[in-house]
């Protein structure tokens, strides 16, 4: 068995969680992944993954972007991004865990806060 968040679709690679309204999904989750996808910024990306009031998808897609980023500039021996891997990790860490996903928010247990978005409908227990 898995912990993995099941995903209703893909869009630019990119899992799009279940438990959500497709209104949703078209209105905020595919613009936020079509934002991050093109931005290569890494303040802004490091910014976005650590945003509890964004889409976990998008979110959990800037933090690979940053750890992509970096791990190819250590193999290309050019100057890293200005980041701590750890961290980043840390900021998107349980965004795609069933056990770790808020069921009133969009985001983790550890991330509930009053800016993180509450669901249209609570997500009842596994």
């Amino acid at each position: 068995m898995t912990d993995e968040i099941p995903c209703v679709e893909y869009y630019h690679g990119v899992g799009i969680h279940d438990g959500q309204p497709r209104e949703r999904i078209e209105r905020k989750v595919k613009p936020a992944l079509d934002f991050v996808f093109n931005l290569d910024d890494v303040p802004a990306l490091l910014n976005y993954a650590g945003d509890v009031s964004k889409p976990p998808e998008a979110r959990q897609l800037a933090g690979v972007k940053l750890l992509a980023m970096y791990h190819i500039a250590a193999e290309e021996r050019r100057v890293r991004p200005d980041i701590d891997p750890d961290h980043v990790w840390a900021l998107f860490a349980g965004l795609d865990s069933q056990a770790w996903r808020s069921r009133r928010r969009y985001c983790t247990l550890m991330d509930e806060s009053p800016e993180a978005e509450l669901r249209e409908i609570p997500l009842s227990e596994h």
